[in-house]
Order: structure tokens, then sequence, then C-alpha cells
């Protein structure tokens, strides 16, 4: 399974199915504000327990490094394209 990061309303996490490929889909609300980095915090541990290596992030996402502190870096989206 891949991680998916992208904003919306609310702090949301729940599994999709996105065009065949299963996703654990995390919503972050309000970009740039203090509660992004609240729930980014919350979304790394969470994809970090269960397991997610690899993550597409929105373009320019501030919190990346955070991410890759709990194991999980920006997914190829060429080898992404292809699947």
């Amino acid at each position: 399974m891949t991680g998916l990061l992208r904003y919306g309303t609310t702090f949301r996490c729940r599994e999709e199915r996105i065009l065949g490929l299963r996703f654990l889909a995390v919503t972050l609300p309000a970009k740039g504000s203090w509660r992004e980095r609240l729930f980014a915090v919350r979304g790394a541990q969470l994809m970090q327990r269960s397991g997610i290596t690899e993550c597409v992030f929105p373009a320019d996402f501030p919190l990346q490094a955070l991410f890759e502190r709990k194991g999980v870096r920006s997914v190829d989206r060429q080898s992404l394209l292809r699947a």
C-alpha cells in the first residue's frame, strides 16, 4: 500500500482505491496553519504504524522532512504512472 497526502477541511485517514491501486489517504486541514504541522505529525505516525514507506505528497509540501524522519519517503512518480 502507498500513502497519499492531500489537503481538505478536516483531518481524515482512510484506505482508498484509486485506479485499482490501494492508498492510505491522509487529509490535512488548512495549508500553512499551525494545525497542518500537528496533523502532519499524526499522519506520519499512522503511516509508519501501517508499514507504509512511500507516499504521494502535494507539490511544494513543506513538511516532507517530517515524514522522512518517520521512514516515509516520496514515491517515484514515474513508477506510479506505469502501474
